[in-house]
């Protein structure tokens, strides 16, 4: 099962990064204008150029490739998982990628014709989630032979963290579904100013379309901002992390060393795409160091817990 998980895990990883790119190109930071998209605020509605370029049409397919791939993994890591009934969590998460398979495959039928934020704050949570169990998946098998769990206090550090992350990532995909990545066009502040001027919270809502009404500038800069906290409060949270793995040296510390460089990466990147106006190849490192991150977390949140602490 582990191989599987692997090649699980690296599928994901193709189809993250094929969708974000997708989304790039076909609205908000792809798009010619904004933040309408040619012209119309209404995506589904999009007159775009009658050519599509090559690279587009690659991309497409991989993705749909992938996804396939993705989904025949799975099938055959819920079969496995269930002829050994034993192995609880193994069980437990072959059934949630099943689920969140079947949520995924729904859900892209509506993406190209939706303009609401939870579509695509779907997409990504759901990849993520499915990213982060085959990783946990592929580890497994050492859980199996050493696993003391997790402490109370341990429990705590690492589930904060996890959902620090998620929520940083969640806020992400709100900020490309609201074409919200260039309402603040400065750095460290907005507009100008330290905090926008009217704090406006519609564009929180996931339910909300993008352009029924359209959603004001305010909401856009209040959004990018809260995304650019956020990220402040994650950077200093991986800093503790950082700090904490490196106290117990050996294999730890290099999980601290490999956490440490993602944050950097991650928080260049994400000044780097305001202050060179989201270059495409800046904002899809952007996603990948992401993706990248997360399986490091969880990676050194597991070896936490097999070493007994």
């Amino acid at each position: 099962m582990a191989r599987l998980a692997l090649a699980g895990t690296l599928l994901m990883f193709v189809v993250l990064l094929a969708s974000a790119y997708l989304r790039l190109v076909q609205g908000g930071g792809g798009c010619s204008d904004w933040p309408h998209c040619y012209g119309t605020a209404r995506l589904a509605q999009t007159q775009r150029p009658s050519t599509v370029p090559p690279v587009v049409q690659w991309v497409r397919v991989s993705h749909r490739f992938a996804a396939t791939a993705v989904a025949a993994i799975v099938t055959a890591v819920l079969v496995i998982a269930l002829r050994k009934p034993r192995r609880r969590t193994a069980v437990a998460m072959a059934l949630l990628l099943a689920a969140l398979t079947l949520f995924l495959a729904v859900l892209g039928t509506a993406t190209p014709y939706s303009t609401l934020p939870a579509v695509t704050l779907g997409n990504v949570l759901g990849g993520m989630t499915m990213l982060g169990l085959f990783w946990w998946l592929r580890l497994e098998p050492v859980g199996a032979v050493r696993d003391p769990g997790f402490s109370r206090r341990a429990l705590m550090i690492w589930g904060c963290g996890l959902a620090l992350l998620a929520l940083q990532i969640a806020l992400g995909a709100l900020v490309n579904a609201n074409f919200a990545s260039r309402a603040c066009p400065d750095f460290p502040g907005c507009g100008g100013a330290w905090w926008p001027q009217r704090w406006d919270f519609t564009a929180f809502d996931p339910w909300r379309e993008v352009d029924l009404p359209p959603v004001a500038d305010a909401a856009r800069q209040t959004l990018g901002m809260a995304h650019r906290s956020l990220a402040a409060l994650v950077t200093v949270c991986g800093i503790g992390l950082v700090a904490m793995l490196a106290q117990r040296g050996g294999a730890q510390r290099r999980h601290a060393i490999l956490l440490a460089l993602l944050l950097a990466m991650e928080l260049g990147l994400g000044v780097a795409l305001v202050a060179f106006d989201l270059p495409r190849a800046v904002a899809l490192a952007h996603h990948a160091v992401a993706s990248v991150l997360l399986i490091a977390v969880l990676n050194a949140a597991f070896y936490w817990r097999t070493a007994g602490t």
